[in-house]
């Protein structure tokens, strides 16, 4: 068992990097440019920045979600706040949570003894910390693990934050992080999820500059079998109304300006991209989830029956009754176009 899924060690994943070093950050000609970000998400940047040292020696945690891609990955094409945290050792639920618990707290206490002028809060539920709450003077950021989706498909690696964020806030930070397929795998899962204009905006860029690649396809693959939502409803989404986020919660977090209807294209076209693209053994792997008789070897990840995620949803397909069952096998399978 690799050192990354024991929790023995983090792994780097030196082929992702390389890929990132080639295809950083490139406008378009013709693009007008945001000049200025909105000082919230900037004074919200510069307090994770302080704090994210003290996350960094915890190597049960490897950084996900959209400070990964933004800050670490691609060369800050746009502001990210939130510490999002994948717990890569597949552990009994358990010993996970409370290995989790007691990693949160010695964050809490680093930063409170070491981050000048910060208040810490924990949320607890079942008796564990798994969320931390960082409120400086002008910003608050969250420190929230994914304890849901324990571990990663591919070795995490380490990651430095990108040349124009050095520059911009005047730091450095090196962390761990889930490698390039991971990360966008479930950027897609989100998208298609949440489909907020924040991942949106990533799964363009990825889409314009990569492409979904056969890595990034089996992450996604993985990460939506493990997915707290029916697989049906993430790959044929009801399109959700996105002005008033993109206006409260998104304008002023980008560098290249980008138009509601740019990210709409995106909304619209994304889950039949993902479709087209899934291979017959993709396709197969899925049904054979929702069927409760998981075929694990068409993917080729060997440690893909030990995720805790894919697991549980496989206890809880067979849970279902018979007929319920064959009618959600029914419906994934048009979906699939099988």
């Amino acid at each position: 068992m690799p050192a990354w899924i024991s929790g023995k060690a983090n792994a780097n994943c030196s082929r992702t990097a390389h890929l990132m070093r080639n295809t950083r950050l490139r406008f378009r000609r013709g693009r007008s440019h945001c000049p200025v970000f909105d000082s919230r998400y900037l004074n919200q940047v510069r307090l994770m920045l302080r704090c994210l040292p003290e996350i960094a020696r915890r190597e049960c945690f490897a950084l996900k979600g959209g400070t990964a891609i933004n800050l670490f990955v691609r060369d800050m094409p746009r502001i990210s706040v939130d510490i999002d945290l994948a717990y890569l050792p597949l552990k009994p639920r358990a010993e996970a949570l409370s290995e989790i618990s007691g990693a949160l707290r010695a964050i809490r206490q680093d930063v409170e003894a070491r981050v000048e002028g910060c208040v810490v809060r924990e949320t607890a539920a079942e008796g564990h910390t798994v969320k931390l709450q960082i409120s400086g003077r002008d910003a608050v950021v969250v420190i929230e693990p994914n304890l849901v989706f324990r571990g990663a498909v591919f070795a995490p690696e380490k990651s430095e934050l990108a040349p124009s964020a050095q520059r911009q806030f005047e730091s450095y930070a090196s962390i761990s992080t889930l490698a390039f397929p991971d990360l966008y795998g479930s950027k897609i899962c989100a998208a298609l999820d949440r489909q907020h204009p924040r991942d949106l905006f990533d799964v363009r860029r990825l889409l314009d500059e990569n492409g979904i690649t056969a890595e990034v396809r089996r992450a996604f693959v993985v990460y939506l079998a493990g997915h707290a939502r029916p697989m049906s409803e993430l790959l044929a989404p009801r399109a959700q109304d996105m002005a008033a986020v993109f206006r409260h919660q998104f304008l002023g977090m980008t560098r290249e300006a980008v138009t509601l209807e740019e990210l709409m294209a995106v909304q619209h076209q994304l889950a039949g991209r993902i479709r087209a693209a899934l291979d017959e053994n993709e396709k197969a792997f899925l049904l054979s989830i929702k069927r409760g008789e998981p075929e694990w070897e068409r993917l080729g990840i060997s440690h893909l029956r030990d995720l805790p995620a894919l697991q549980w949803k496989v206890i809880n397909v067979r849970k279902m009754a018979r007929r319920k069952r064959a009618e959600a096998l029914d419906k994934l399978a048009r979906i699939l176009g099988v």
